[in-house]
């Protein structure tokens, strides 16, 4: 969990950076990549 929330955090520092539309883009394919680390585990 710890790791998890570093990574959310770091995350929305980024998404502060850059423009709302990649932003949005980046977080849909985050989270869909950890949706599959999660299934392979």
């Amino acid at each position: 969990m710890q790791w998890g929330q570093c990574i959310h955090r770091n995350f929305h520092h980024i998404f502060n950076q850059i423009s709302a539309p990649k932003a949005f883009y980046l977080a849909h394919n985050f989270h869909a990549i950890q949706g599959l680390k999660v299934s392979d585990l």
